[in-house]
């Protein structure tokens, strides 16, 4: 058959090549021309095609990062590297691009390109990737780490006994070979708990250097061709290890790591056998989701640590050997400090003091630094744009930088292909640290996890080797082993047998069985200068509690309290860890202890201790209080409001409770700034002035209730309840001042008519620290009343009450009213921050604090229903005062005068307040006294006072309000109690003693 109905079979052809054709054209123009990154510099050939990549990857092995360098050579600091990516060559921009706060995906081009699909390394999200590292970290902390050295001592006596083997024979060594035994060893004792063993094999498990080998360079090819490597997963394994007999040991692996898993999981849920610590119990203990526990993404994990733990640390040990043996004046200087620092050459220090020791510390950071580590661009994603000199790059676009050109920039590593451990002694001039410009591991929160084991393998190795034997190079040319290729790590130009070394010295320095101690390994030491090195600015962010030193890095993403932990990085934590309760539980410590790395040094404390000077005080700048306020609590202040302020519509300043989860920040009008942020990262800053200068001034009366209030009173009634306890007076009434909400975000360009999709939730952070958020609904309601308030009662702020500045959020909870307020964000999420996802929440009487979901609660915003008695007196006619009370009410006889408050959220109106002298067996309307307020809806409290004869009092009192809603309040507080005792609204009984009772 040669045609088909109306259509000949040789115009179909020509019909499909016309399109595929108009196709491939099409794109190729909207490449060059529509693109987003048409405007960005660089080869027209890159920009059109991925061919241009892998003919310098594929073709010519791994020489496209070459390539790059030759492009910016010639176009400038930012070019365009394929038709999708961008890449920048610019050092002291490195920072500024991986930092933690940016928040960056991993880009799925990347990610592909190592097969290794779901794991915490290649994981895209920045979200999914901080959960499957956050259980990972603590095994890779330097406390952990310093644990393992041990570990890491022993495998190095193995390498140590095949050198001396090999000096005692006259026979070469092949050091490369050993140092990949070595770290696959250690790698697969500490982190898949199954040793290797591989330098106890006579050839060194050279078939796992080349599996190592072969899976590195295959990088390239399964970026390209993502789809056929995809296809050969899809194939059953007796298929594919017959088309690829190399593969037949990883297979093995994977498969053995897969049967070990599932036994380990059998025994976690039959509780038949307690497992030995270590990752994969870890993992399967964690929080880590089901489908991140199953065998098969385990295995990968595993399978991740394994290539990333070897071959990488295996290289920088090398070419870091080769260079101290090629460089006479280097190692005389090396073994001179190693002599005096190791008296007995086969017995290592703690890893502490070989970190100690200034020649070996410089000679390792020249090691890092000319071996790169992992040469690969770091390609990005960013949510939002990113601002480069005069250029922008869009949302969404890869953007990179790479190691090899960091650490060659002869601005800042002059003579950068000389080994000069020197430099890393000397002070720079203009002050900066050397080490901020050294990559080999990373920035950001996508930092390799397992840089503090390989500094500890680079240290300890390298003093094992010149402190122990003479070595001599034999038939290796620095050629043979330094950066030639990019295949994500560094590799030289040919796969020769890599450092090879004659052992001239083998039988006077190994002992068969080093000698060992009994004593436990003495901590790392540091001192407090040291300390303050890793403050908020520095990659590392280190803190002190008592005596220890933690680096709690990889901890403060998932810090439940936000970023105010940055207060106390670079020093001692102590007066910031006892304001919060939550830090007092076992679980807590627990955590902190996984980060755990030395001791504060002893010629820095006095009488045992981090001396007082160092502990700043957060206090320090909270205002005086008056007397007459009920405190709870000092540091923090909290107080409520007296009685006597309770009565009054207007709450004075000095009486008006005070809430402070922190401290009061050292804030001043002057140089106050107010930041609004976009969702796609724009930002405009107001001072105070402005928004006093540019926007109509508001004013509204309205309450502002803790949702704590009257917690005490479900404590006494229903159980126990976790939170300040207090009585009825954690609310009060206020005039406010400022500026519409609403009215900024229009300024700022917010379509509030129309509003986008992506923003969900108005975030808002405080100068202390403080976050919390409200929906975007409320934040532009005509009717919302959302103010940014500079005055209180007629006056400026008063210091415990927002000064200069604070967000009011009338008829919603007070905790999201947040006080001296900086930032407001737009986002499609809520504050990420504890007092928005924890704290302000409530729970079904029967789940305890220990069962609570609390992402599956809501955050408390509108309150419900609420009313209180707040004076209970006797009146009499022979009080000339009194007698015009009792008037009113028709009454002559003595009396007996109730007041209270009423109040509802969301601006909901009182309607009536019943009182009750009996229990609640009988009910009566109280008068709703004629306060006049202000604003779009009831935001201010209802005042109420009932008068009743005294003979017809019982022996308790009692109050509910209800509102326009005809909401009412419960009479119980056992079915609506919560273990955190919020929005207590139960009928509020007070009881009276009687004449006669």
């Amino acid at each position: 058959m040669d045609s088909l109905p109306g259509i000949h079979f040789q115009s179909l052809v020509q019909l499909v090549s016309c399109a595929f054709a108009l196709y491939i054209v099409g794109g190729g123009f909207y490449r060059l021309y529509l693109s987003p990154l048409a405007r960005f510099p660089g080869p027209k050939l890159a920009a059109l095609t991925y061919w241009f990549e892998f003919y310098y990857d594929l073709l010519q092995g791994g020489r496209y990062l070459a390539r790059i360098g030759e492009m910016h050579d010639k176009y400038g600091p930012i070019v365009r590297v394929n038709p999708n990516e961008l890449h920048i060559k610019d050092t002291e921009f490195y920072d500024q691009l991986y930092r933690r706060e940016n928040k960056l995906d991993k880009y799925p081009g990347q990610t592909k390109m190592f097969g290794i699909p779901n794991v915490h390394f290649t994981s895209e999200s920045y979200e999914v990737h901080r959960l499957r590292r956050l259980p990972l970290a603590p095994h890779f902390s330097k406390k952990s780490v310093a644990e393992m050295s041990k570990l890491i001592e022993e495998r190095l006596n193995v390498l140590c006994r095949r050198i001396s083997d090999c000096g005692t024979n006259d026979t070469p060594m092949p050091l490369g070979l050993g140092y990949v035994a070595l770290t696959t060893d250690i790698i697969s004792s500490y982190a898949l708990a199954d040793c290797y063993h591989l330098l106890e094999r006579e050839d060194l498990g050279a078939e796992y250097h080349q599996l190592l080998v072969g899976f590195v360079h295959s990088v390239h090819f399964i970026r390209q061709f993502t789809w056929l490597f995809n296809f050969m997963q899809s194939l059953p394994d007796f298929v594919v290890l017959w088309l690829q007999p190399s593969l037949r040991l990883a297979n093995k692996i994977m498969k053995k790591m897969e049967t070990d898993i599932q036994s380990l999981r059998q025994r976690l849920e039959t509780g038949s056998q307690k497992p030995e610590p270590g990752i994969f119990p870890g993992l399967l203990e964690s929080n880590l989701p089901p489908e991140d526990k199953v065998a098969d993404r385990m295995s990968r994990e595993g399978m991740a640590l394994l290539v990333a733990g070897s071959e990488t640390t295996a290289q920088t040990l090398s070419i870091t050997t080769y260079h101290i043996m090629a460089n006479s004046g280097v190692l005389a200087e090396l073994r001179k400090q190693l002599e005096s620092a190791i008296p007995q050459a086969d017995v290592l220090p703690p890893l502490a003091q070989l970190e100690a020791i200034p020649y070996l510390h410089a000679c390792v950071q020249e090691g890092l630094r000319i071996s790169y580590g992992i040469s690969g661009r770091l390609m990005r994603v960013s949510q939002t744009p990113i601002e480069y000199r005069d250029w922008v790059v869009p949302a969404g676009v890869p953007v990179g930088m790479s190691t090899v050109f960091m650490h060659d920039d002869e601005t800042v590593f002059p003579d950068h292909r000389k080994f000069q451990p020197e430099r890393w002694l000397e002070k720079r001039e203009d002050g900066t640290r050397l080490d901020k410009y050294l990559t080999s591991f990373g920035k950001g929160d996508r930092q390799c996890i397992g840089m503090n084991l390989a500094q500890a393998e680079l240290y300890m190795t390298i003093a094992s080797m010149f402190r122990q034997f003479d070595l001599e190079l034999f038939e290796t040319e620095r050629s043979t082993i330094e950066y030639y290729r990019d295949y994500f790590n560094s590799f030289p130009k040919s796969d020769g047998e890599g450092l090879k070394v004659l052992v001239n010295n083998a039988q006077t320095v190994f002992a068969e069985s080093p000698p060992t101690s009994n004593s436990q390994p003495q901590p790392p030491l540091f001192r407090l200068d040291e300390v303050r090195k890793h403050g908020r600015d520095a990659e590392e962010k280190w803190i002190t509690k008592g005596n220890k030193v933690y680096n709690i890095t990889d901890w403060i993403p998932g810090h439940p309290g936000g970023e105010v932990i940055l207060r106390a990085v670079g020093g001692p934590v102590d007066q910031y860890w006892n304001i919060f309760t939550i830090h007092k539980k076992q679980e807590v410590y627990d955590i902190l202890d996984t980060f755990y790395i030395g001791d504060v040094h002893p010629q820095d404390l006095v009488d045992g201790k981090v001396p007082v000077e160092q502990l700043a005080d957060p206090f320090k700048n909270d205002p005086k209080r008056d007397e007459r306020l009920i405190v709870h609590s000092a540091r923090p202040f909290n107080a409520e409001t007296p009685e006597e302020a309770l009565n009054s519509f207007i709450t004075p300043d000095d009486l008006f409770y005070v809430r402070q989860h922190m401290w009061v920040p050292d804030v001043h009008e002057k140089t106050h700034k107010l930041i609004i942020e976009l969702p796609n990262g724009d930002e405009k800053e107001y001072s105070l002035q402005d928004l006093k200068d540019r926007f109509k001034e508001a004013s509204i009366i309205a309450t502002l209730q803790c949702s704590g209030n009257r917690r005490k009173h479900m404590t006494d009634e229903s159980r126990s309840t976790n939170g300040l306890q207090w009585e009825g007076g954690a609310i009060s009434n206020a005039e406010w001042t400022g500026v519409r909400l609403r009215d900024i975000l229009k300024d700022v360009g917010v379509r509030i008519d129309d509003l986008p999709s992506d923003v969900k939730h108005v975030q808002f952070e405080g100068a202390e620290a403080y976050g919390a958020s409200i929906p975007i609904e409320k934040a532009v309601d005509q009717f919302g009343d959302v103010l940014l308030a500079y005055k209180m009662n007629g006056q400026p702020l008063a210091p415990d009450h927002g000064y200069p500045l604070r967000l009011l959020a009338p008829g919603n909870v007070a905790a999201r009213s947040v006080k001296w307020i900086t930032r407001v964000r737009l986002s499609d999420e809520e504050s990420t921050s504890q007092w928005q996802r924890r704290d302000y929440k409530c729970f079904g009487p029967n789940i305890g604090s220990s069962q609570a979901d609390w992402d599956s609660a809501p955050a408390i915003q509108e309150t419900p229903v609420q009313s209180a008695i707040t004076s209970l007196r006797d009146v009499t006619p022979h009080s000339a005062q009194d007698s015009k009370l009792l008037q009113v009410y028709g009454l002559e006889e003595d009396s007996i005068a109730v007041e209270g408050y009423s109040y509802a959220g969301g601006g909901r109106k009182i309607i009536r307040v019943d009182v009750s002298a009996d229990d609640g067996r009988t009910w009566h309307q109280a008068e709703l006294l004629p306060d006049k307020s202000k604003g779009a809806k009831a935001w201010a409290w209802t005042r109420w006072r009932w008068v009743l004869p005294r003979q017809q009092a019982g022996r308790c009192f009692v109050v509910k309000a209800v509102d326009e809603a005809y909401n009412t309040q419960p009479g119980e507080y056992e079915p609506n109690y919560n273990f955190r005792g919020n929005l207590t609204s139960s009928w509020h009984r007070v009881g009276y003693r009687t004449k006669t009772g």
